[in-house]
């Protein structure tokens, strides 16, 4: 990971840290998890939704597994997916209802991922869990109806964040950013 890039974000978290009341973090994690029936729109029905416990070096990090109705036979293509919140607010249950929908409606089966906020997890520790969870869903794409070889990654990020997130595991020429 490039120097300054991990300079800069440091540095902003460190402030962000500093000049975030504790409550203010708190205040707005629930207010997404309380308000996200309000703002999230009917999913159409999938096949399955069920929880997965993925392995790292800092403890299992959650997510949940989406398989459409369309899905065909496994393996197939499948998508990563990193909810928003800018690494600070945000998890796999406020993004049910989108990652429920994106499934039904691409028919693929998605593999949305609650990696640790800031500011009790510094930066880079969203970044770490992204990339160990991206490694074991390759070694383990089998396991979960998924071609090692057709994974995609995204979410809910500004800036093309999963884009930059994916680029160590791309060959050359086949990033999309």
């Amino acid at each position: 990971m490039d120097t300054r890039f991990t300079d800069f974000f440091t540095k902003a978290i460190e402030q962000f840290s500093r000049d975030t009341p504790a409550h203010a973090v708190a205040f707005a994690r629930s207010a997404i998890a309380n308000g996200k029936d309000n703002w999230q729109k009917p999913a159409p029905p999938i096949a399955d939704a069920r929880g997965v416990r993925i392995p790292t070096a800092s403890g299992a990090i959650g997510a949940r597994l989406y398989t459409p109705l369309g899905a065909g036979v496994a393996p197939g293509t499948g998508l990563i997916f990193f909810h928003g919140g800018g690494f600070i607010v945000g998890d796999v249950a406020s993004y049910d209802s989108a990652c429920r929908r994106l499934a039904a409606l691409s028919r693929l089966r998605v593999l949305s991922v609650d990696y640790r906020l800031a500011p009790e997890h510094p930066f880079p520790a969203a970044h770490e869990d992204a990339e160990q969870v991206l490694k074991w869903a390759v070694r383990n794409a089998n396991d979960i109806g998924m071609d090692a070889n057709r994974l995609a990654v995204g979410g809910r990020f500004r800036r093309r964040y999963p884009g930059r997130l994916a680029d160590p595991f791309c060959p050359p020429g086949r990033h999309n950013p």
